[in-house]
């Protein structure tokens, strides 16, 4: 996984959660964009809990 792309996507993601210009979700506003947030986390924890142990 690219962490610069990560962080621009998520970076991305807020800002048109934020300010309503996310092309993709016109619709999405700031909770949402927490809400979607939440759901991504555990992911992102497992997957760095791996590559740590991956790196060790």
């Amino acid at each position: 996984m690219n962490i610069e792309a990560l962080r621009k996507g998520v970076s991305e993601l807020m800002d048109g959660c934020y300010n309503g210009t996310n092309p993709d979700y016109p619709e999405l506003k700031a909770f949402q964009g927490l809400k979607f947030l939440d759901k991504l986390m555990p992911y992102l924890k497992s997957y760095f809990e791996k590559e740590l142990k991956r790196r060790k």
